[in-house]
């Protein structure tokens, strides 16, 4: 049938897509819920190196610097910048404290999200693991009556080929989402500190994109070969 066809998809990122685009969908609300609270995290910290620790916001004898002054630079033709928050004023040990408690708050949010990524993806993973086990199971039923024992020893070789990619299922699609805007945010916030540790960061990202391909070969030719063994069996191979 066409909804058995699309359950043996031969690409696996597309599997996943295909069949769990509301979970993902929300994946996607969650990540971009995690932008600003990572841009707000690189912020405190600068500031509790800069500002608190180096003194910088206090130089020339002021008693007060705003914590989480949040401006957008502008070309000079539309004012220089775009203030989002003046901040709030506070003394250089309450700027410390209030700072470390802020963080701390931020890192509390992130955990959560991360928490929910986590408990989406898994889901997921038991949920698509599910359904190619249930395709199978239909095909190897349908086979014909010479080709139990093979469809037999095929189901074996698939339930634990299956067993060992599910983990992929429920990164598959949502890792990359939150590594790329974890990247992103990292960079464009290193850009707007100095361009060479932009660089530096670039280069590092691009680096470990190389990398990454050879980490998911095996688990998607595990998957690739259990879809294959599934069409096998049933005498369906093309």
């Amino acid at each position: 049938s066409q909804t058995s066809a699309r359950l043996m998809e031969r690409d696996p990122l597309r599997y996943v897509w295909t069949h769990s685009r509301g979970r993902h969908g929300l994946a996607v609300l969650l990540v971009l819920l995690l932008v600003p609270l990572l841009w707000l995290s690189l912020e405190l910290v600068r500031a509790l190196a800069d500002d608190a620790a180096l003194g910088r916001a206090f130089a020339g004898g002021r008693s007060e610097a705003p914590l989480l002054a949040l401006a957008v630079p502008l070309p000079q033709a539309l004012g220089g910048r775009w203030t989002l928050f003046e901040g709030i004023p506070l003394g250089r040990d309450a700027f410390f404290v209030a700072g470390c408690a802020a963080l701390a708050g931020l890192l509390v949010l992130r955990a959560a999200i991360g928490g929910g990524l986590r408990s989406l993806g898994a889901g997921i993973a038991v949920d698509l693991a599910g359904r190619l086990r249930a395709t199978l199971l239909d095909r190897i039923l349908a086979a014909r009556p010479a080709a139990k024992d093979e469809a037999t020893a095929a189901a074996d070789f698939v339930g634990r080929g299956v067993t060992g990619v599910m983990p992929f299922f429920g990164r598959a699609l949502i890792a990359p989402l939150l590594a790329g805007a974890e990247i992103v945010v990292a960079v464009v916030f290193a850009a707007m500190q100095s361009l060479w540790l932009a660089l530096a960061m670039l280069v590092a990202v691009i680096a470990t994109l190389a990398v990454l391909p050879w980490r998911e070969r095996a688990e998607t030719q595990a998957l690739s070969e259990a879809t294959r063994a599934a069409r096998d069996a049933s005498g369906f191979a093309r």
